[in-house]
């Protein structure tokens, strides 16, 4: 354990906390208290929950063909039927998260989430945001935030919850 020594910046107050050492932070719950001189605080509690964890086993740059007809979509997956072919009997692969289209969508195929990521440049719908997605995994799920580079669109701040097959 280190001890870090410090000035509450409101009141000038005096505290010490003791940290755990080097950058991993703490790694199982704990107890703490506030004191000062004589006097002491209740007992507060810090639980730690552990890292979720996500696999990447395939990474691609197209999108799927949402249509089914290649023609109409040449920039399309080209073997968008038999790569879900492939995935879905994977019951490790939850979601398949792409970009390029330039569109902000979330579809569902075969109990597989499919995340369609905004752009950052380029719109060629007006009503689409300029965008960027905060993913935050949950046990069961991932949480996505669409966070918009103008805080005025519609979508902004939009949250979108999937829940794992």
């Amino acid at each position: 354990m280190s001890r870090q020594d410090g000035t509450h910046s409101a009141q000038g107050t005096q505290f010490a906390a003791v940290f755990p050492p080097g950058k991993q932070g703490f790694v199982c719950g704990t107890d703490y208290w506030i004191g000062q001189s004589d006097s002491r605080s209740e007992v507060f509690r810090i639980d730690v929950r552990p890292t979720a964890n996500l696999e990447i086993t395939s990474l691609t740059y197209h999108y799927p063909d949402y249509t089914g007809n290649i023609v109409k979509n040449p920039h399309a997956l080209q073997d968008t039927a038999a790569f879900f072919d492939r995935i879905r009997g994977r019951k490790q692969v939850k979601a398949y998260v792409f970009g390029h289209s330039h569109v902000w969508k979330r579809l569902r195929k075969n109990d597989i989430h499919l995340v369609n990521l905004p752009t950052t440049a380029w719109r060629f719908d007006p009503s689409q945001p300029y965008a960027w997605v905060l993913a935050r995994l949950r046990d069961n799920g991932m949480d996505l935030t669409l966070r918009s580079i103008d805080p005025e669109h519609p979508k902004h701040d939009e949250v979108v919850k999937l829940d794992w097959r």
